[in-house]
């Protein structure tokens, strides 16, 4: 129960996020320094890949979700870094499948000028991805492989 919670809190604060850059960012960017806030509906997948694919993107990624809610509760990863791994992919895979069902693209907003603008969602699939690669890493050197 408590990677339910944890997956519906990581989702609310990106779309929260997400709602805020709409309303905020309409009229421009914003230029904080070596951040800025600029707004893009991102139709592809990462980094603007795959601008013609998005329907086959957002079955792709309900499949993800299906699966991956399937092991948290059927079969949940033994390690906290595979627990909050799959809850981060979890989050941040269902927080840009809502936005692709809802808008038709994904909102991005972080811009770092040296880097594809981003967004909170695509922060956790990231940390998750690192978490889970260290959580099977972790399980192959304990096992002796």
């Amino acid at each position: 129960m408590i990677q339910l919670l944890a997956v519906l809190l990581l989702f609310g604060l990106d779309q929260a996020s997400k709602r805020w850059a709409t309303a905020a960012l309409a009229g421009g960017s914003r230029d904080l320094g070596l951040l800025s806030l600029t707004l893009v509906q991102n139709r592809g997948a990462a980094f603007g890949l795959g601008q013609n694919y998005s329907g086959l993107i957002a079955v792709m990624a309900g499949v993800f979700l299906l699966l991956g809610f399937l092991v948290l509760f059927l079969k949940p990863p033994k390690t906290a870094f595979g627990r909050w791994g799959l809850i981060l992919l979890l989050a941040g895979a269902g927080g840009n499948l809502a936005d692709r069902i809802r808008l038709g693209a994904v909102v991005d907003f972080i811009d770092f000028r040296f880097w594809p603008v981003f967004n909170l969602a695509d922060t956790w699939i990231t940390c998750g991805t690192i978490l889970l690669a260290l959580a099977f890493w972790k399980l192959e050197t304990q096992e002796g492989k």
